[in-house]
């Protein structure tokens, strides 16, 4: 997961997480979230922040 609006990015944070997520093994198993609209600390989205993790969670089996 990674903030839209994230600054330590290079400019372009689902580029950035995109990259780091090619090199990694399980790539094609991950998922990969953007939350609009905040930055690196997930500032005013916490309420969405924590739904996509609990999605995940799910998808986990807690």
């Amino acid at each position: 997961m990674i903030g839209g609006y994230d600054r330590f990015t290079y400019g372009d944070p689902q580029k950035f997480l995109e990259n780091i997520n090619d090199h990694m093994q399980t790539a094609k198993q991950n998922k990969l979230v953007v939350i609009p609209e905040t930055g690196h600390t997930y500032q005013q989205k916490e309420q969405q922040l924590a739904d996509e993790l609990l999605k995940l969670l799910k998808t986990w089996g807690y």
